[in-house]
């Protein structure tokens, strides 16, 4: 690699430039940069072109001709990118370091060549070749986005940040530390070219954003009616595009220069880890505190990071370790039908790992009766609340519930108001939450139904009237998903009813026009039913329940992507494993800032810095002290006014 020095003409005199390439090297297919789809997404060619040339003038054609405009944010105006330094009459001297032998250095884009290209890319946009073998994804630095800085939240990583990446890699990731695999000089001059490649991907995201909305026209239009010059990316000196591009440039790379003075310190020192500050630091983890905090949420009660907020865990793994969709050679579409298949299979676990936990706690099909005087359900009581009981008395109800719900009470409750059935369900004394969430749907649809005056569902027959919801002057992969998400749908819908009203017969009709009715109910024996419109709100509720399934799952995966749009996962905190550093002020940084690009919330403005520090000590005690979660429960709220909230989740 070789870097050449120019004077420049006064059109560009405030800005030299130095340009770099690569000799002698074998090399088996020429390496160029990839566009961003930001750029291959502009359809009109000459505005495409623009930004290409613009990117070219500044920052050089390809790897092999590396340009660095004047005070650029890297090192040295950019001489430790390269390995070999030319004059103007083209000799060329070997740059080195003044070491007791003077030693030739390798160049940041030689090192990163070797070390980091097969991950991250020529590009540096994380597509490496064996960027789809891994998970997390490579980072793509174009972005300008680092998840894990002591700067202040949005700002650019310090030199620190970086080399502490580098040298010790980021624990339960494919980035492994360089720190046996090169020197400290090699890791400075690769934090180098990083810089330099998140310098040029950002200004390129930056450039096509601004040409897509027209405001390069003028000058487009005037550098196509002057001509392009033989060369031009040697000589960008009259070129009408690249002031607008030196523009953009600098904008990128002041952030960068003022990274290190953005470091964000603690304003206090960290609080002894006291069982007493690791217990404030638990209940502020599990929102019971006048800030409400929402960790629990995404890292789960119990911390294995299986919170609500995020997509099913199960769902995540079907996706990306099962259907393997989030490889290069993978579409949207394929992401989408594998998110779509991926639903479908959970929704029927879920059910099956429902009966089983009711089973081990001796509730459910083949658990009706009991030896004694004891049931699980004991002292518990459902309260029912309807516009009208249909007939139907508090004794009629407890009848029905008592043979498959033994031990449990029921209280039926009239208001005029209630637009649907509601159900209350108390327990006795404490009890985990997850059995009142699993044996919640199947004491409600046996009090609806008793409401309803259902006995018997042998002989009905169902119908299901399913759309195809088509979106006008949709594509055909956009018809595609359509339809694979209206048949999947079908399935379980069809399967919810064969089990939820066994004996009846299901039928299913999809069609891409608006259905009249969605469910019809012809019972074949009426001795055996309530009302027709009794019954088919039974059936709609069993539907709706699979319908609910399939959105809250589209919903939950499209909020869990992170800005790269790489479906991520909350961390498990039992493993002792922190991507950004153990140290305790790694994980104040995490907590206090949040974490760039990620749905890790900054709590800076909520929590004072010693309440940061509990959590600190919280998550750092919690590998070794399972039992701080082990029966952690939901934070009960109250009617009682609302601090601001910590993040929309």
């Amino acid at each position: 690699m070789t870097v050449r020095s120019y004077k420049c003409l006064p059109f560009v005199a405030l800005i030299a430039f130095m340009t770099l390439g690569c000799a002698g090297e074998f090399e088996a297919h020429p390496l160029t940069y990839s566009k961003s789809k930001l750029v291959t997404d502009i359809k009109d060619a000459p505005k495409q072109e623009a930004v290409v040339r613009g990117l070219a003038e500044l920052f050089g054609p390809s790897p092999r001709e590396i340009k660095v405009p004047e005070g650029l944010a890297v090192r040295a105006g950019g001489r430790f990118l390269a390995n070999f330094e030319a004059d103007e009459t083209g000799g060329r001297s070997p740059i080195v370091v003044s070491t007791s032998e003077d030693v030739q250095i390798g160049g940041g884009y030689g090192l990163y060549r070797k070390h980091c290209l097969h991950c991250h890319g020529v590009s540096g946009d994380g597509a490496g070749p064996t960027a789809d073998y891994l998970y997390p994804r490579p980072r793509d630095y174009r972005k300008g986005t680092y998840k894990f800085t002591s700067t202040t939240a949005g700002a650019k990583p310090s030199h620190d940040d970086l080399w502490k990446t580098i040298n010790y890699g980021l624990h339960g990731t494919s980035m492994p530390g360089f720190e046996a695999l090169m020197t400290p000089l090699e890791i400075e001059q690769v934090i180098d070219y990083v810089v330099f490649l998140s310098i040029r991907g950002e200004t390129e995201i930056l450039m096509a954003q601004d040409v897509a909305d027209g405001a390069w026209d003028e000058e487009i239009a005037a550098e196509k009616a002057a001509g392009v010059p033989t060369e031009w990316y040697k000589q960008p000196l009259n070129s009408k595009i690249y002031p607008k591009a030196a523009e953009t440039a600098k904008t990128v790379s002041d952030k960068w220069a003022q990274a290190d003075s953005q470091i964000q310190n603690t304003p206090k020192p960290r609080l002894a880890s006291t069982n007493d500050s690791i217990l404030r630091g638990r209940e502020l983890f599990l929102g019971k505190t006048l800030e409400r905090l929402e960790c629990w949420g995404c890292h789960g009660l119990q911390g294995i990071g299986n919170g609500k907020s995020f997509v099913d865990k199960r769902v995540f793994e079907k996706v990306m370790f099962g259907k393997h969709v989030y490889q290069a050679v993978n579409t949207d579409e394929d992401r989408a039908i594998a998110l779509i298949q991926s639903t479908a299979e959970r929704f029927s676990e879920v059910k099956d790992e429902r009966a089983a936990r009711l089973a081990a706690n001796g509730i459910g099909h083949g658990h009706s009766s009991h030896h004694g005087d004891h049931s699980p359900l004991d002292g518990w009581l459902a309260t029912i609340t309807t516009k009208s009981s249909g007939g139907a008395t508090q004794e009629v109800l407890q009848e029905k519930v008592s043979h498959e719900f033994p031990g449990l009470r029921v209280a039926l409750k009239l208001d005029e108001k209630a637009e649907q059935p509601v159900l209350t369900l108390t327990p006795k004394g404490s009890v985990k939450p997850q059995l009142v969430e699993d044996v919640t749907p199947g004491i409600r649809h046996a009090l609806v139904s008793a409401l309803s005056g259902v006995t018997e569902t042998k002989g009905w027959v169902i119908t299901y009237n399913g759309q195809i919801e088509i979106p006008a002057e949709a594509t055909d992969s956009q018809k595609k998903l359509a339809e694979v998400r209206s048949q999947m749908l079908a399935g379980k819908v069809r399967e919810q009813l064969l089990e939820n009203f066994p004996g009846s017969q299901v039928n299913i009709v999809l069609t891409t026009e608006a259905p009249k009715t969605e469910i019809e109910v012809v019972p074949m024996d009426s001795a055996n039913s309530g009302s027709t419109t009794n019954m088919t709100t039974l059936v709609s509720e069993s539907v709706n329940q699979v319908k609910s399934y399939f959105n809250k799952v589209q919903t939950d995966w499209t909020g869990s992507m992170d800005d790269w749009q790489w479906p991520l996962r909350p961390a498990n905190l039992n493993t002792g494993t922190y991507k950004g550093g153990r140290r305790p002020i790694d994980i104040y940084w995490r907590i206090a800032k949040g974490i760039n690009g990620a749905k890790m919330p900054a709590h800076e403005t909520t929590l004072k810095p010693d309440q940061i520090w509990d959590l600190v000590n919280f998550v750092m005690a919690v590998p070794n002290r399972p039992e701080l979660l082990r029966d952690a429960t939901e934070p009960v709220r109250n009617d009682a006014p609302k601090p601001p909230q910590v993040a929309n989740r």
